[in-house]
């Protein structure tokens, strides 16, 4: 069955709580989590510039892979949206979306952080969120083209009896980026709500050993309820929202970093130079070798992540004096980096994004980047020596 669908504000479906204790004793209420901040990059500009003004203007004026944010429009300052922790009755969850719909033509706009993350994920990836290009027959039978938001089941709806916490349906979030900052984010619930730890967290699949190091890592013990990707039903859910995303929330990073590293022995070598190696993934250096044997001589180690536990990559982070990191999900460890650390990103052409930008001018991080040329016909990419040794000498 297919079923077209509109998006609401929490706000206007739920009763704001008078109190934590009111959320949790009635259903169809809400409360603020993380609330609504300005990130602007004006004191970062300066220290953006770049030595070539052609790619200055090409990474300055290129929107961000997943946000749409150009960095210009981040140094003019723009609105981070903030988060909720509702507390809802008869929801359905679609199994790999973000849709928690209230009815079945209503969905919370919630899901996807704010209404303008959730247009712009709709229209840059539509097939990805149920929002396919349809083809409607007008009064004159002309043919015209739009987006319409739809969803289907294909599978039979399960039924959760108990209450539960909305935590992630999605199958990439055994992404280290997206588990991070998209899911485990959702976690504040717990120290805002604390009579929450008791209750269990929905899961779509088994987690893997990254992902519980990670909750083991934040304190965080609750039982899991594991949809296997099926669609479900449930008659009391708490739903915990994300900050709009991928622009980082200040509070937000500042709350992820400290739920980590409180309860974590601080490494005892804090002078570490990393190199972070995409051998094992997409979006390769294509020149890694030239580059590294630079690096090596000026005493950086290669670290390949998927070969090292969860808490391992943490504690190389909180140790690094230096990391030069091509983009890729192992930049969220960023978060976890000290407030002397010197960041050198290396983009390539075809994925410009800008999340650890922002998520370093949170953190009072000094971040710099290198514009790659490409190589062949994918996103693979060469890096220029001379401006890598030379953003090095500057940052020395």
């Amino acid at each position: 069955m297919v079923n077209i669908f509109e998006f609401i504000e929490t706000s206007s479906w739920c009763r704001r709580a008078n109190s934590a204790t009111d959320l949790y004793q009635n259903e169809n209420t809400y409360l603020p989590m993380f609330s609504k901040e300005c990130i602007s990059l004006i004191n970062e500009k300066d220290a953006l510039l770049h030595h070539n003004a052609s790619e200055d203007s090409l990474f300055f004026e290129t929107p961000s892979t997943n946000s749409g944010f150009k960095i210009n429009d981040l140094i003019e300052g723009v609105e981070v949206g903030g988060s909720i922790l509702a507390h809802l009755t008869k929801v359905m969850i679609k199994d790999s979306s973000l849709l928690i719909l209230v009815r079945n033509n209503l969905s919370l706009t919630e899901g996807y952080g704010n209404r303008r993350w959730a247009e712009y994920q709709l229209n840059k990836w539509p097939s990805q969120h149920n929002y396919p290009l349809c083809m409607i027959q007008g009064e004159n039978l002309l043919t015209l083209k739009q987006r319409i938001k739809i969803y289907s089941i294909d599978k039979k709806i399960q039924k959760i009896p108990i209450p539960a916490i909305y935590l992630s349906v999605r199958p990439n979030d055994k992404n280290i980026y997206h588990w991070v900052m998209e899911t485990l984010i959702r976690l504040k619930c717990l120290d805002d709500l604390p009579e929450l730890k008791n209750i269990p967290l929905i899961v779509r699949d088994q987690l893997s050993d990254f992902q519980k190091s990670t909750l083991r890592l934040m304190g965080v013990d609750n039982k899991l309820i594991i949809t296997n990707g099926e669609s479900f039903e449930i008659e009391d859910l708490f739903f915990p929202s994300i900050p709009s995303t991928p622009t980082q929330h200040p509070g937000a990073m500042h709350w992820l970093r400290d739920k980590f590293l409180n309860r974590m022995m601080k490494p005892a070598n804090t002078k570490k130079r990393l190199y972070i190696s995409r051998i094992d993934s997409n979006r390769q250096v294509a020149n890694e070798d030239e580059i590294f044997s630079y690096l090596e001589g000026l005493g950086y180690e290669k670290l390949i992540m998927s070969e090292i536990s969860a808490e391992d990559q943490i504690n190389y982070f909180r140790a690094a004096e230096s990391i030069v990191i091509p983009h890729g999900a192992a930049g969220t460890h960023l978060l976890f980096v000290p407030p002397t650390c010197k960041v050198i990103e290396l983009h390539s052409p075809k994925w410009v994004n800008h999340c650890y930008l922002s998520l370093c001018a949170s953190l009072g991080i000094s971040y710099k980047w290198i514009l790659g040329s490409q190589h062949g016909n994918d996103m693979d990419y060469v890096v220029n020596l001379n401006e890598l040794k030379a953003l090095i000498s500057h940052n020395s």
